[in-house]
């Protein structure tokens, strides 16, 4: 099972990093299958998480409930989790899709994940998105689409040349991928983060304030 949960080795992050919600979302991917769409998701460890709401939007900005995965409580393991939105009916191919997590405590505090997204014709390359947030203060999302699996590796360097952290690598499944990378602990300034896989190279400024 070749996915990007199962390497989170460098890049592991917290979805709440003021702690009121301590869950540790490693990664949350979503891609087409024949079915409709396949959501994945990770928590490296939880505290009283009730679960998640899963919550689908084809605008943007208005959101809807599909679903709800029961959480584990509270454990210090990992865990892998994963909701297949049929799409019956109104499909909107062509469109993109997104969807993101509400995550629960058992006293009703909860928090969003950040957004995947679907595109169901797909790219005849890698397409990788823009980082978020930008200026980053605690963490930034790196977003791509991957036509084919890949074997994709992460770099982060200074403007120097000196490599800031180890090369982080994945085994993805062709579709969206979105990786939360925490910069809490580095100094202010410009960095540059560098994505491959296949032969394509993929260099990014980033911005931490």
């Amino acid at each position: 099972n070749r996915n990007a949960l199962e390497n989170t080795d460098l890049y592991t992050a917290t979805v709440n990093s003021e702690g009121s919600i301590p869950v540790e979302l490693a990664a949350f991917s979503a891609r087409s299958t024949g079915n409709g769409v396949l959501l994945t998701w990770t928590t490296e460890s939880e505290l009283n998480n009730a679960g998640f709401v899963v919550e689908r939007s084809f605008t943007g900005y208005e959101w809807e409930e599909i679903g709800f995965v029961t959480g584990e409580g509270s454990t210090t393991e990992r865990h892998h989790y994963q909701y297949l939105d049929e799409l019956t009916g109104d499909n909107s191919f062509g469109k993109h899709i997104q969807y993101r997590l509400r995550q629960m405590d058992f006293d009703g505090s909860f928090e969003y994940s950040p957004i995947a997204y679907v595109q169901f014709s797909q790219p005849s390359g890698i397409e990788v998105h823009p980082l978020y947030p930008m200026p980053a203060v605690s963490h930034t999302n790196l977003r791509f689409t991957l036509p084919t699996e890949s074997t994709v590796e992460v770099r982060l360097h200074n403007m120097l040349g000196q490599e800031i952290k180890a090369a982080a690598r994945y085994d993805l499944e062709s579709g969206f991928h979105n990786l939360r990378l925490p910069v809490r602990g580095l100094q202010a300034g410009t960095y540059l983060l560098t994505l491959s896989a296949d032969g394509f190279i993929h260099s990014t400024r980033l911005l931490i304030r």
